[in-house]
């Protein structure tokens, strides 16, 4: 039986060319070839009320679709009451049409391209399609024997952009723009009423796209890291999602769908390959291990409110945990070597356990909406290690304001620096109205030193400026020198003083060339130790304020010998456009007093000082031969001094010396000054006892 039809209707799709035929009606099979234009939704629909909803009704009812399209057919039906199936094969040319899974965010607009079907599955290649109003092309296949049909899309789809919010800590981050695979992988065709078997696949080598995280994890537009997203069951009540970062990142993900993106429910990060495993409640656990960690580069990202948000908004938030071991942390400029951190958060706060051979004890975190609002601390240990050669601290100054810094409560039993132990340290700050900061204590208090510092930092007028008053109750000279890295030039020495200075921007960016104000100090019972000839000493080097050159001391080896024991060092100084200035600055000692006035460059490193030694007569020290009169003289003047005691203290200058220094630091130009004569003093009178 043959029956041929030019042309008929189905609805309001129209059938050509349609041949129905039965080779023998003895043993009847029939077979329906033809031609279907029309609406693709009236298609499908005729599909899912036809015999052959019972294969594809669960498809049809999980999709809505438009536009036109050509369908062309070849239907064969057993009707010789055999049970074989209906067999359908054909093929659908798509012009331009859409397709959206329900309950995802999957929609496919202008579908392009031609696909074949039989028994066997479907195939498809070279189709173009616009996924999230982004270009793609497609290929459809089935996987022979494993009742599984792939759907691959590639192209610059933009993903970052559709799921990762642009204010969140990742979607901030990332920049540019990369090739995307996605291969949805529907296994089965699912019956009507049951969910679908469906799994999603994201990958990207994200080559063009920037990733503006600290390292080990950021990365340039121009490189390529794999990254790997992968869902099973799409649309499932829960589904977990697995994601892997260029072994850098993997992590587990429980999430529920919802109207809009998905919810997390809990999730395990990890980093430096420790395999993720899911919490038992509900929260985000990031742990695993970090060769190094630096707290500066990581700075502008620990703000926000100690819970970890969902990638997809909403107001559904987690509570997060960490345990994560780091061999190498740096803080501001200093390292604190090996640590293990514990983290667990509830609302506002965080708290954290810090254990290492650097620091033992607890952090507390308080967060606003706004960020990082306070910071308290209590701990038994804190051994920093200044930054290695040529590492600078981190500028952050634009980073913070006053008003944006948190408030700080920090208590420290045992302070140690470069293995120096500097005893309790505390700090009290806190934020004030009007962008200002007030600092009421910086505490040190040790046999090393004792020290107080307090301050303020205020934004005034759009600029950033820092003001401190420091007390040095006591300190010993020498052993400071050495912490600070300073040429040991004074043995001994017991130091106080006080300063009040300030400088542009925040109180991390203090920088003596920018430095205004006065210092004054006193070190008590020391010894200025010679030094190599040729080079500079630092007498003052503790502060940088002043310096003498090391050949100085050895104009005066009569006095100095191997050093210069002194009773005391004191002065003062008004620091002003980069120089440091001082007309009272004095080394007392039994053998001598050297007096020091003038200009100290901090920013050219250079000088213009006088220098005035004064040589004691009561010393003993046999300078007769200097004297004017000589060694007759001298010794007359030396028994006239043991007389007369501290009466002749003016005979003293008849042996001075003054000295103008001037030039670089490094290679200064000393000018012997031509000595002074004593005057006699007007109506000076005296008696023997």
């Amino acid at each position: 039986m043959d029956i041929v039809s030019s042309r008929g209707a189905m609805r309001s799709a129209s059938l050509e060319s349609v041949h129905a035929q039965i080779k023998d009606l003895a043993s009847p099979v029939l077979t329906l070839k033809g031609v279907v234009q029309g609406d693709l939704p009236v298609m499908l629909a005729e599909l899912g009320s036809s015999p052959l909803g019972i294969t594809y009704g669960g498809f049809v009812d999980r999709v809505s679709t438009t536009g036109k399209t050509t369908l062309g057919l070849d239907i064969v039906v057993p009707l010789n009451g055999s049970q074989a199936p209906v067999e359908v094969a054909g093929d659908i040319t798509l012009r331009g049409n859409s397709l959206k899974v329900h309950d995802s965010d999957i929609e496919l607009k202008d579908i392009k391209g031609h696909l074949v079907f039989d028994p066997e599955g479907i195939q498809g290649d070279r189709l173009q399609a616009r996924l999230f109003d982004r270009q793609a092309s497609a290929r459809v296949w089935t996987e022979t024997g494993k009742h599984q049909t792939n759907i691959r899309l590639q192209g610059p789809l933009q993903l970052f952009d559709r799921f990762i919010e642009e204010d969140s800590f990742l979607g901030g981050a990332a920049s540019g723009s990369s090739d995307w695979q996605v291969l949805v992988a529907l296994r089965g065709m699912p019956e009507r009423g049951k969910n679908a078997d469906i799994g999603v696949s994201v990958t990207s080598d994200l080559v063009g796209t920037a990733i503006d995280l600290p390292a080990p994890f950021g990365k340039s537009p121009g490189s390529t890291r794999q990254l790997t997203i992968v869902q099973d069951r799409l649309g499932a009540e829960e589904g977990v999602v697995r994601l892997n970062y260029s072994d850098l990142v993997e992590g587990l993900l429980l999430i529920t769908p919802r109207e809009e993106g998905f919810e997390l429910q809990k999730g395990a990060i990890t980093v430096g390959g420790k395999k993720p495993v899911l919490p038992d409640s509900k929260q985000l656990l990031f742990s695993g291990h970090l060769e190094r960690f630096r707290l500066s580069d990581w700075q502008p990202y620990l703000g926000g409110g100690g819970r970890a948000s969902d990638a997809g908004g909403g107001d559904a938030d987690l509570p997060l945990a960490v345990d994560v071991a780091v061999d190498e942390l740096e803080a501001l400029g200093y390292e604190l070597g090996r640590v293990s951190l514990t983290l667990e958060s509830s609302g506002s706060r965080r708290e954290i356990r810090v254990d290492g051979p650097s620091v033992v004890g607890d952090i507390e975190l308080t967060n606003t909406a706004a960020g990082l609002d306070s910071v308290t601390m209590t701990l038994e240990r804190l051994a920093l290690e200044s930054a290695s050669e040529g590492q600078q601290q981190a500028d952050t100054a634009s980073d913070f304001t006053p008003s944006g810094f948190p408030d700080l409560q920090i208590i420290t039993k045992q302070l140690l620096y470069d293995g120096v132990d500097l005893g309790l340290f505390e700090v009290k700050a806190y934020k004030q109205p009007d962008d200002l900061y007030f600092i009421e204590r910086v505490v040190f208090a040790s046999d090393l030193l004792s020290a107080r510092i307090s301050g303020n930092w205020r934004l005034q007028r759009g600029e950033q400026l820092s003001s401190v008053d420091l007390e040095i109750k006591e300190g010993e000279m020498d052993r400071l020198m050495d912490l600070f890295g300073y040429q040991k030039n004074i043995a001994g020495g017991s130091l106080s003083g006080s300063m009040r200075i300030a400088w542009p921007g925040p109180p991390w960016a203090f920088s003596p060339p920018v430095t205004e104000g006065k210092v004054k100090l006193r070190i008590a019972d020391g010894q200025l130790l010679e030094v190599d000839p040729g080079a500079a000493g630092r007498i003052l080097g503790l502060l940088s304020l002043n310096t003498l050159p090391r050949r100085l001391s050895l104009d005066f080896s009569d006095l100095f010998e191997k050093g210069f024991s002194f009773d005391e060092i004191s002065g003062s100084f008004v620091i002003n456009d980069g120089n440091a200035y001082t007309n009272d600055l004095f080394v007392e000692g039994p053998a001598a007093k050297i007096e020091i006035s003038g200009r100290i460059g901090l920013v050219d490193q250079d000088y213009d000082e006088l220098v005035t030694v004064i040589p004691y007569v009561k010393t003993g020290i046999p300078l007769a031969g200097t004297l004017a009169g000589g060694p007759a003289v001298g010794a007359m003047l030396l028994v006239a001094e043991t007389l007369l005691q501290d009466r002749l203290g003016p005979l003293n200058r008849i042996a001075q010396k003054q000295y103008s220094v001037t030039g670089p630091w490094a290679d200064p130009v000393i000018e012997k000054l031509q000595s002074t004569t004593l005057e006699p003093e007007p109506e000076s009178s005296f008696e023997l006892d």
